[in-house]
């Protein structure tokens, strides 16, 4: 018989998952924006800096356009709209526009005529307020430094042992900014189960809950004791005990910048990994007296190749063809 693939179940706290929304809360449309101070923050930094220049020359253009008005529509002499040694042609209202705009001015261009002056009055207001907007959003994505801590895609479970050691659970995260330390650091693991006509998170005991300094690596281990949803897993049962995820944070704060660093990740049946160990992180090199953290071997077992996209459907268990069913109801997106 071939393995049986199943597909993971599929939880809102995912952040690997698309989630999309449809309708508004409060029955009003969306407004125009709402979510630009967002995407602003968020997005790449090439995407930002496009932005800011279309949104800067879009307003060039449009008070250019403005102050040249006069000229195209009512025949407004072109000497008298712009001080300039040129006619007030589009182009030279453009750079008048854009030395108002970034309220830099240099003195061989200034607005003449009354509506000239009207519209680089305004758009001296809305430039001020665009650098001012501009600037603190831009202050903002640099002070706001990106978490370097990484847990691994997948967990290690050993079964219980015949000598009745209980079985356990493991993953394991790194700093992958080894020069500063995370100080005050704190870890939690819950599983998302069915109880009664409901779901909900049921906290799991770790053996190490709490870390004063963390520089390098750290393992997150649950040992399955009696008390313990997940007693008694085992490669074949593994979709019966855990049926939901399970749901992992950590939390800490970063020496050099002094601002809180967080980051979760959910773990489904098909993400566990049975009896094999973690490759080695941590290395000696005693020669130079140095410690050699292997980023690279963060998320690999002993004798799996792993694919490196997640949410991919994995051989569990061998599985005759009576249980067709229950693996067809498992494959069924679990959104909670």
């Amino acid at each position: 018989m071939y393995p049986t693939y199943k597909k993971p179940l599929l939880v809102q706290y995912d952040m690997a998952v698309p989630l999309r929304t449809t309708g508004d809360a409060d029955g009003k449309p969306s407004a125009f924006g709402t979510d630009l101070m967002f995407w602003l923050f968020d997005c790449p930094a090439w995407k930002f800096l496009v932005f800011v220049l279309l949104t800067w020359m879009s307003l060039v253009t449009l008070f250019a356009a403005l102050i040249s008005l006069p000229i195209f529509m009512q025949g407004e002499d072109p000497e008298y709209a712009v001080s300039s040694e040129e006619p007030s042609t589009f182009y030279v209202c453009f750079l008048l526009s854009a030395q108002t705009l970034s309220t830099v001015g240099y003195g061989s261009l200034t607005p003449v005529s009354v509506w000239a002056n009207a519209v680089s009055i305004l758009e001296n207001i809305i430039g001020f307020l665009y650098s001012v907007l501009i600037g603190g959003i831009l202050f903002s994505r640099v002070s706001t430094h990106k978490t370097e801590i990484h847990l691994s895609n997948v967990a290690v479970v050993v079964t219980a042992g015949a000598d009745g050691e209980p079985g356990s659970i493991t993953l394991r995260m790194c700093n992958e900014r080894p020069q500063s330390c995370l100080l005050d650091v704190s870890a939690s693991m819950s599983i998302l189960m069915k109880v009664g006509n409901n779901r909900r998170q049921v906290p799991l005991k770790l053996v190490r809950e709490h870390e004063e300094i963390m520089r390098g690596s750290w393992q997150i281990t649950h040992k399955f004791t009696a008390d313990s949803p997940l007693c008694g897993l085992t490669r074949e049962n593994v979709h019966e005990k855990l049926e939901g995820c399970l749901i992992v944070m950590v939390k800490g704060v970063d020496e050099k910048f002094l601002q809180p660093q967080h980051i979760h990740k959910v773990y489904y049946a098909s993400d566990l990994r049975f009896d094999q160990p973690f490759k080695d992180v941590l290395d000696f090199d005693d020669d130079k007296g140095e410690i050699i953290l292997h980023l690279e071997n963060l998320h690999s077992v002993a004798g799996i190749v792993e694919n490196k996209r997640r949410l991919l459907m994995a051989p569990l268990s061998q599985e005759t063809s009576s249980q067709s069913s229950r693996t067809a109801s498992l494959a069924q997106p679990l959104l909670l």
